[in-house]
């Protein structure tokens, strides 16, 4: 990754893309978390196919790629809501533990949130204040991460 004309980070995307100063460079609408994944089966009943990664695991529409295959997905930093506990009855698929690992307050009202996956990956988050400020979150609470 270069800023300025320097480097600033290097190494495989996820790892750098996990990194607090990629998000910073990135615009609102373009922040997000890149993962390396793989194709784990595909539910052609539903149109759904299932990716590994090191975290767990992602539901998305139907893929027409091949199981195996070695992929890299983004997530959005807004496609993501937070809960302290474990939905139940909610239409959303990919549901994942996590910790917050850091959070940086911003002006415009959002708060942005790395949490810390059980499987060692990095997944941000960008929230309301208010939404921050009524689950009580705190750097190290537990949450779960619900991924659009």
């Amino acid at each position: 990754m270069l800023d300025g004309g320097k480097v600033i980070a290097a190494g495989p995307l996820a790892t750098v893309a996990a990194q607090p100063g990629f998000q910073n460079l990135l615009a609102d609408e373009t922040a997000g978390s890149v993962f390396a994944v793989t194709v784990g089966n595909h539910d052609p009943r539903d149109h759904l196919s299932r990716l590994q990664f090191a975290s767990g695991s992602l539901t998305v529409p139907l893929l027409n790629t091949p199981i195996g295959s070695r992929l890299h997905v983004s997530i959005k930093t807004t496609d993501i809501a937070i809960a302290k506990e474990r939905p139940k009855n909610i239409s959303m698929l990919n549901i994942l533990p996590a910790k917050i690992a850091r959070m940086t307050t911003h002006s415009g009202g959002y708060v942005s949130l790395q949490l810390q996956l059980e499987g060692g990956d990095v997944l941000w988050a960008r929230i309301t204040k208010r939404s921050s400020r009524d689950l009580a979150l705190t750097e190290k609470s537990g949450v779960f991460a619900m991924i659009k």
